[in-house]
């Protein structure tokens, strides 16, 4: 399925609210285009299927493999594994706290953008970086959206390699770790993308991520350079 609407829930508004109406028909021609190329791949079987999937959108980990709410890399995950050790409502709390946190930076930074400014590189990678934090569906392949905007930001010099290089190998390891750390104090009884292993390992995810949105005003002032 080629179709990823999870990642449109940011764009597409600020767009509506830029009144950004060639871009957003230039949007609407390759979406179509997109929809039935992935229709085409589907089949009438296979969107049959896929819409019966629907049902399990809402579900936790354990009813279907490719839902797996606890390892993704966003607030949705963080109550997916809090709710079970602080109970349900302050693990919504928490993670309501943290999209708003998140949304609230994105969103200033958007409509303080001074009129005329060409910089198009920090505010995309902001936007694509705060909905992966915050969209209700982002498992960690999602994050492939932000590489192409990284490639340019690291060509530009607008972003240090450093951030990248964190992004990229921070997460891995701490699974890693985290995995040894439980085969050593639980030999037989642990399991890799189940409990404070994949916890971690998203929360990983979502701290690298997030630096592409709190290190903006860095990133914009390179940009300038």
């Amino acid at each position: 399925m080629l179709l990823k609407p999870q990642l449109l829930i940011l764009v597409v508004p600020l767009l509506l609210v830029r009144r950004a109406w060639r871009v957003l028909g230039g949007f609407a021609l390759a979406g179509g285009a997109v929809g039935a190329a992935s229709a085409a791949l589907l089949g009438k079987e296979g969107i049959v299927n896929f819409l019966q999937m629907s049902r399990f959108w809402g579900k936790s980990e354990g009813t279907l493999a490719a839902i797996n709410p606890a390892n993704m890399m966003n607030w949705r995950m963080v109550w997916e594994h809090l709710h079970r050790w602080t109970g349900a409502e302050v693990a919504l709390g928490v993670a309501l706290a943290g999209t708003l946190v998140m949304l609230g930076v994105e969103l200033h930074s958007w409509f303080s953008r001074q009129a005329g400014e060409d910089d198009w590189l920090t505010p995309l990678l902001g936007i694509f970086a705060t909905t992966l934090l915050v969209t209700w569906h982002a498992h960690y392949h999602m994050a492939m959206v932000l590489l192409p905007l990284l490639l340019v930001a690291l060509l530009t010099g607008c972003l240090a390699f450093r951030f990248v290089l964190w992004w990229v190998f921070l997460p891995p390891l701490v699974q890693f770790l985290s995995f040894v750390g439980g085969v050593l104090s639980h030999p037989g009884a642990i399991h890799p993308y189940i409990g404070l292993n994949s916890f971690l390992t998203g929360s990983a995810m979502m701290g690298t991520t997030a630096l592409f949105l709190f290190r903006r005003p860095e990133m914009q002032k390179r940009c300038r350079e």
